[in-house]
């Protein structure tokens, strides 16, 4: 897919059936929903299944050569969208990057393993 600029930061659409290719972790709960994302910053999020239930899912590759899933369950009890990241990379530096993509401030931020979101 075509890299696409935003912000500060730069991100690329990656294909979501080649990720992840390690263990995943959650990082981050964005109160945003992926339509809003897919609206403002052209991000396209895929319908997808997974052992846990339906979702919508969009992969990107952040500046730092990261890669982000964004996923949305179906189901889940709660709003937003789950930012997630490969078991090894780093919630702290991932969180960050993501905000400075996509133009989220830190009071979108509903849970976050980094350290700090400000």
């Amino acid at each position: 897919m075509k890299a696409r600029r935003m912000g500060p930061a730069r991100w690329t659409q990656l294909d979501s059936a080649n990720w992840p290719t390690h263990e995943k972790r959650p990082v981050a709960v964005i109160d945003i929903e992926p339509d809003e994302i897919q609206r403002v910053h052209g991000l396209v999020f895929k319908d997808d299944r997974d052992d846990l239930d339906a979702l919508k899912i969009a992969v990107v590759r952040l500046d730092s050569g990261a890669v982000v899933g964004l996923l949305r369950y179906a189901n889940a009890p709660t709003p937003g969208t789950g930012v997630y990241i490969d078991a090894a990379g780093d919630p702290d530096t991932s969180v960050r990057e993501i905000m400075q993509a996509f133009d989220i401030p830190p009071h979108a931020i509903s849970w976050s393993r980094a350290r700090s979101v400000e």
